[in-house]
């Protein structure tokens, strides 16, 4: 298994230099600076929990240390090695965690080194750089030598629904696509929360790539005090066919020449865009669906066609056979190199200009590095329909790995991130680069062969909340207005639509026919958004305008109180 996120090559396989990165079409990078942290005071628990990281990871009980490769004092050396090399390599290695947190839970590995095994030891530095939180500074668990972490015959995959046994090896067949109801003796949602403080995490959906992965290794879910002593990983369940089976997995010794799919098993043909994952990037028609389907998977040269020459010829595609959509699949894109891209993104908005498709982008949790900063330049140009999952990176992230070093006795592989991107400008951002239309993959849709992001493509109208909360007012006053607003909140394709600005506009506009719909609107925005000083701030500018001045103040205080922890606030 690789834990490769990102490794920009160029077309001879060489590494590719970033020094002189264009800023062409509004790819823009900035080095990161301690003045604009996020702060972590005023009470921000998520930032605070990063010096206890080391002990929930420590929370089975530790075995004894048997067949150890390395002395106490080599692993000593090793992880004073590696955290040292993060902090001083990275860009900004505590542009999250905190410095103290953060020696703190490197002291408290090293302590206990003494009664741990080698995996625990591994996965204890794991978690210590997966605690700086960006999705380019990990440790590589190990696949090889006597530190090895062997894969098990199932590989989890964290759906919509639950976790499930995406792929299995030939001998576990009959588990593909089932859902699984235990693991290790502990509930699924309870085994991802404890084994995604490991490897690499940028958001939640970052987790969702690295949870599965350490839950699939056998030594790896020992650390974790799920397998036993040997491996062996207890799981409980639920068949395609609806059958209960439990069944204990053991590692695999010799690697696993081949992977088994739903689509494999069931003898359909895989959803497009499982097609051709191996392929760097491809296109073709989809005539019922009147679309250019491009799947851009990695932005770098393939050896037999650059990125020019592939826009070069999807533009000569598309002004053949014009078609209403375009579709540009992210979902797979890990990252790769951002200049490489820049052919790309001249193409799609010349042929935007040219033949004006509706334009729509799939993301994922695998749409990482290289592939956000393309994102922001599609989204600043062209103004696509964003429809799948949120992004596994940032809007604005931390990225550029080229380097990669290893702990001196161990041989432990790490790399860190070297530059801050702000693809979609310095205003605040979400965890992720937010889907306009949520279409989420489920199990079914595995055992089904369904895209649910083609399928939300085709149908897609757009709505304007605007004009239906204005139109439900007019129809049916306050009622109507919050029964559109009701039915927007409750389609789940707007599961990750954000509209905080849209409302507070509408309720402004109230204000003209008195404040008691102003008032009404704002305590939606408290509903729906309490966490932000903003939703607080507005309600208290409504009383003090009703000389209600003592509620006015206490939503004023309520206001600063949560302005520390607001990641939607600029920092100066």
């Amino acid at each position: 298994s690789s834990y490769r996120i990102s490794w920009p090559l160029d077309s001879r396989g060489g590494r590719v230099s970033h020094s002189s990165k264009p800023r062409t079409l509004g790819a823009r990078y900035l080095p990161a600076r301690r003045s604009v942290k996020r702060s972590i005071e005023g009470g921000s628990v998520k930032r605070t929990v990063v010096a206890l990281v080391l002990a929930t990871c420590w929370a089975a009980p530790l075995r004894a240390q048997q067949g150890a490769s390395l002395t106490p004092q080599q692993w000593r050396e090793d992880i004073r090695y590696v955290a040292d090399a993060l902090v001083r390599n990275h860009v900004d290695a505590f542009h999250t965690a905190r410095e103290d947190a953060f020696r703190d839970s490197t002291e408290a590995l090293i302590a206990r080194i003494e009664g741990a095994t080698d995996a625990e030891i591994v996965m204890g530095l794991s978690a210590l750089a997966a605690s700086i939180e960006d999705a380019h500074t990990y440790l590589r668990l190990p696949t090889d030598g006597p530190l090895a972490f062997r894969p098990y015959g199932v590989r989890f995959e964290w759906l919509a629904d639950g976790l499930a046994i995406g792929e299995t090896s030939e001998q576990h067949a009959a588990l593909v696509g089932a859902r699984v109801d235990s693991i290790g003796g502990i509930s699924p949602a309870s085994a991802v929360r404890r084994a995604s403080r490991y490897l690499y995490r940028e958001n939640e959906w970052t987790a969702r790539i690295s949870a599965p992965r350490v839950l699939g290794h056998a030594e790896a879910a020992g650390a974790l005090g799920l397998a036993g002593p040997d491996g062996a990983l207890e799981l409980v369940l639920t068949l395609p066919d609806g059958r209960t089976a439990r069944t204990t997995v053991h590692a695999e010794e010799t690697p696993i020449e081949e992977w088994l799919a739903p689509h494999d098993v069931g003898a359909f043909d895989p959803p497009r865009y499982l097609r051709h994952r191996d392929r760097l990037y491809w296109f073709e028609r989809i005539d019922d669906l009147d679309a250019w389907y491009v799947q851009f998977n990695s932005a770098r040269d393939a050896p037999d066609e650059s990125i020019a020459a592939f826009a070069a010829r999807l533009a000569d595609s598309l002004d053949a056979r014009p078609a209403g959509r375009l579709v540009l699949d992210l979902r797979w894109n890990v990252g790769g190199s951002s200049a490489a891209t820049v052919p790309l993104v001249r193409t799609l908005v010349a042929l935007r200009e040219s033949t004006d498709p509706r334009f729509f982008v799939v993301t994922g949790r695998w749409t990482l590095s290289a592939s956000i900063v393309m994102l922001g330049d599609l989204v600043r140009f062209l103004d696509p329909v964003l429809v799948g999952e949120p992004t596994g990176a940032r809007p604005n992230l931390y990225g550029e790995n080229p380097f990669t070093d290893r702990a001196p006795h161990s041989g432990l592989r790490f790399t860190w991130a070297t530059q801050y991107f702000q693809p979609f400008g310095p205003d605040p951002q979400p965890e992720a680069v937010l889907p306009t239309v949520a279409a989420l993959t489920t199990r079914d849709d595995l055992l089904r062969g369904r895209d649910p992001a083609l399928e939300a493509i085709a149908t897609y109208e757009p709505r304007d909340l605007r004009r239906a909360l204005l139109e439900g007012y007019e129809t049916a006053g306050m009622a109507g207005a919050a029964e559109a607003y009701d039915d927007f909140r409750g389609d789940p394709a707007n599961a990750f639509r954000r509209p905080f600005d849209v409302v507070r506009r509408f309720g402004r506009d109230l204000a003209e026919d008195g404040l008691d719909g102003t008032l009404t609107v704002y305590r939606w925005l408290m509903r729906d958004y309490p966490e932000r000083a903003r939703s607080w701030e507005l309600m208290g500018s409504v009383y003090q305008d009703l000389g209600r001045l003592e509620e006015a103040r206490s939503h004023y205080l309520e206001a600063l109180e949560r302005l520390p922890g607001d990641t939607t606030v600029s920092r100066p």
